[in-house]
């Protein structure tokens, strides 16, 4: 399959295990149900060796500069194992430490289908609730394979990161993610290109 370059942030992420996150949970109130909530302290420091984040970073608090109140950032991908955890996290420790807010991760948990409009509610409660609490939050969703649950919370958010994973995300679906993510009124914000295995060294591809 041909190499799929993206437009807008245009990143690259290599696949791996991301530096140890020093979080605490938290919990939020009893009654959530939606997901899992981390806290990130900012005092945690950038990881110097995930430059290619800094696009995004910046885009980010440009987005969240320009609100009255905290940004919330959803991140979702085609297919489940495409990499969203990992960008999630590893995004959250370099955000911290450039915008020196504490932040949070909530990762959300996939509703059973006779509950999901209920689900999809209480979710987007949820998530607004958290953004009171919180500098920023990047939401943690499933693919849109597994669920529709980040179109359903898309409007709540002030936008959406698409992870698309090399060699596996197929141009046709990032095509009708695009479409239903503006059907649902969300703002994509731009693509992380994950699982990039670089064969070549990184200064020939310059001269491919």
């Amino acid at each position: 399959m041909s190499r799929i370059r993206t437009a807008r942030a245009g990143l690259s992420v290599h696949a791996g295990i991301p530096r140890r996150m020093e979080v605490r949970e938290q919990a939020l109130r009893p009654s959530i149900e939606t997901g899992h909530l981390v806290t990130v302290d900012p005092g945690l420091g950038a990881n110097a060796g995930a430059p290619c984040y800094l696009q995004l970073v910046q885009k980010l608090l440009a987005i969240r500069a320009g609100l009255p109140g905290s940004g919330v950032f959803a991140f979702t991908a085609a297919n489940p194992g495409d990499g969203v955890s990992f960008v999630v996290k590893s995004l959250a420790r370099e955000l911290a430490a450039a915008s020196g807010e504490q932040g949070a991760v909530y990762t959300v948990k996939e509703s059973s289908p006779a509950s999901k409009n209920w689900g999809a509610r209480l979710l987007a409660g949820s998530v607004d609730e958290i953004r009171r609490q919180f500098g920023w939050v990047l939401v943690d969703c499933p693919s849109l394979r597994e669920s529709d649950l980040a179109l359903a919370l898309a409007p709540h958010t002030d936008g959406v990161v698409f992870v698309v994973a090399a060699d596996r995300t197929k141009r046709a679906e990032i095509v009708r993610a695009q479409k239903s993510l503006a059907t649902s009124s969300a703002a994509l914000l731009g693509f992380v290109l994950n699982k990039r295995t670089y064969p070549v060294p990184d200064f020939l591809y310059h001269r491919l």
